[in-house]
């Protein structure tokens, strides 16, 4: 009896899905945000009722990208989008920042800065010598794990090494409700980067523009989304002397579309995990550095926050400070930070990451 509801739940996403796209076709706005609304609200019973972590996660974005797609289709013609980037500025993907830190200012993550060096940074900076090795700069690299882990600072670190432009967004900042805008978002991003002598691109959230095409859910815009990206990430292969480096990154690779991150259109897919306990010493050191401090047991700071991410660290020691300084203002004399005050804000603040994201996380291999 389970296996023909599901099958009847399925056809059922399925013919509202159709019907959605149809009434969109038709330019019948209220009836595809209908249908789509309906279909979010099927997804997320179904993702409440899974049996499986997996897939409670897939049907839960299913639901909240249908969810989307429906406010989308609710806002009059003409009215700009409350969110995202799609009906900005023409030079909305200008680049934000040049930035100076260094990929060896990163604190740990030995194995993939050195990968990243072998990949990207070496090739790109001597394109004379990459040539005698048959090595060819740019492309792309995927960077996947759990949230807090640094994916982003690796991004910022690199385009620094390399003295490029760094292009940051998000994969749902992308996406557009307009037929077709999606695409021409992509084409714009890839434009402006090939405009500069170097540049970096990083896409975090990327399981937005390359979901998986398997399961029922997947619409046409996304299927006319990922041949775009497609389209772009070929244009390494046919420019071998393109110096634009393509970063995506996310916290769920399994969500991906493996044609989209298949070897040759990415160089390389590397972990970024939970720093280890030489990487906790360094993240304390460097967070309470110059800051009022007592008489402070590191090393049981880094065995308390094991697990812990990068970003935690960090998050845990500022939230610290900011009660020191909120008790010499109310108090008139200064503080200094305690083991016990990092202890307690320890014990109050959760992980970013589940453990058994992180064991999916580590054992994925794409």
């Amino acid at each position: 009896m389970d296996a023909v509801i599901a099958d009847v739940m399925g056809t059922v996403r399925g013919t509202l899905l159709e019907s959605a796209e149809a009434a969109a076709r038709r330019g019948d706005r209220a009836g595809a945000a209908g249908h789509y609304q309906a279909l979010a609200a099927l997804l997320s019973k179904q993702s409440r009722m899974a049996p499986r972590a997996e897939d409670q996660e897939r049907l839960a974005a299913a639901a909240v990208r249908f969810s989307q797609e429906a406010k989308a289709l609710g806002t009059p013609p003409g009215r700009e989008a409350s969110t995202g980037l799609a009906d900005a500025d023409p030079r909305r993907w200008a680049a934000a920042e040049r930035p100076s830190t260094k990929l060896d200012d990163v604190v740990g993550l030995d194995h993939a800065k050195t990968r990243i060096r072998q990949g990207a940074l070496t090739p790109l900076l001597r394109p004379d010598l990459a040539r005698k090795w048959r090595v060819q700069p740019g492309g792309g690299i995927l960077l996947y794990g759990p949230p807090g882990t640094g994916k982003t600072m690796l991004a910022r670190a690199i385009a620094g090494s390399l003295d490029a432009a760094l292009f940051v967004v998000k994969g749902s900042d992308l996406l557009s409700k307009w037929h077709s805008e999606s695409e021409r978002n992509l084409a714009d991003l890839f434009a402006e980067a090939r405009q500069e002598p170097r540049s970096v691109i990083f896409v975090d959230e990327f399981q937005w523009l390359a979901p998986s095409q398997d399961g029922p859910e997947a619409t046409g815009a996304e299927r006319r989304v990922l041949c775009q990206l497609l389209q772009e990430l070929q244009g390494f292969e046919e420019h071998p002397d393109c110096a634009v480096l393509f970063m995506a990154a996310t916290n769920y690779p399994w969500q991906l579309d493996p044609t989209a991150i298949r070897r040759g259109r990415f160089a390389d897919h590397i972990y970024i995990g939970p720093p280890e306990a030489e990487a906790r010493l360094a993240l304390f050191e460097r967070s309470l550095r110059g800051r009022p401090t007592g008489r402070l047991d590191l090393p049981r700071l880094v065995d308390l926050t094991d697990g812990y991410m990068a970003a935690d660290i960090v998050a845990i020691v500022d939230m610290v400070a900011r009660a020191a300084l909120d008790a010499e203002v109310s108090m008139g004399r200064e503080p200094a930070i305690t083991q016990a005050q990092i202890e307690a804000e320890i014990e109050h603040t959760r992980p970013s990451a589940t453990p058994e994201l992180v064991r999916r996380c580590e054992t994925w291999r794409g």
